[in-house]
């Protein structure tokens, strides 16, 4: 899965046997929003970080998104910027460019750790 904030939505890009990239796939678009983040859950669906507005979305594995958390005054999430999952995967925390310090929710699905613990380099229109 991929976010692409200015496009904005969420694509899957499928991974090839030689490791080359497939054809893009949109799951879902996002417009009016600005995301930012993204954590995928044991069942297959996505929470979504938007920095504007000051929103959290849920994506279902068939594509069917909610809100999970709005703030319209922007006063608790604060312009979030991405999120983590920890207690066990059982309590998503965002990070924050706004003035707190973060914010934190417990939604009735879980999360997943990452596919792989190495670092990856990601490139795009020539910035790293």
């Amino acid at each position: 899965m991929v976010l692409e904030s200015c496009t904005p939505a969420l694509v899957r890009l499928p991974i090839g046997a030689g490791g080359a990239a497939g054809e893009r796939e949109v799951v879902v678009e996002l417009s009016g929003t600005v995301p930012d983040g993204v954590t995928l859950c044991a069942d297959g669906s996505a929470y979504i970080i938007c920095y504007r507005p000051d929103r959290i979305l849920h994506v279902d594995v068939d594509g069917t998104v909610t809100t999970a958390a709005d703030d319209p005054e922007g006063t608790v999430l604060s312009a979030p910027t991405n999120g983590v999952w920890i207690d066990g995967l059982r309590t998503l925390v965002t990070g924050t460019r706004g003035r707190g310090p973060r914010a934190a929710l417990t939604p009735p699905r879980t999360g997943t750790g990452p596919a792989s613990p190495r670092a990856t380099r990601v490139e795009c229109q020539g910035h790293v």
